[in-house]
């Protein structure tokens, strides 16, 4: 039943309106949000970046040098 009234009057001036209207509400809803949520993306995005493993500090190389008698510390 619900097909055939589709089929007979698919387009009306007050279901384009109704319709407009739901699509307004919506949008007036998700703009606001979307302006509060979008800060705290990016800030996401940069706390992120700054959890990445830093790259290790090179550590001082030791010379060794050889001696030809044996050093015991005690």
């Amino acid at each position: 039943m619900f097909p055939y009234q589709i089929a007979r009057n698919p387009f009306s001036l007050t279901k384009i309106i109704a319709g407009l209207s739901k699509t307004l509400k919506i949008a007036n809803q998700v703009i606001p949000l979307y302006g509060q949520v979008k800060p705290m993306i990016t800030n996401a995005r940069q706390a992120f970046s700054l959890l990445k493993p830093s790259p290790k500090p090179k550590q001082k190389e030791v010379n060794i040098i050889p001696t030809s008698t044996p050093r015991f510390f005690i």
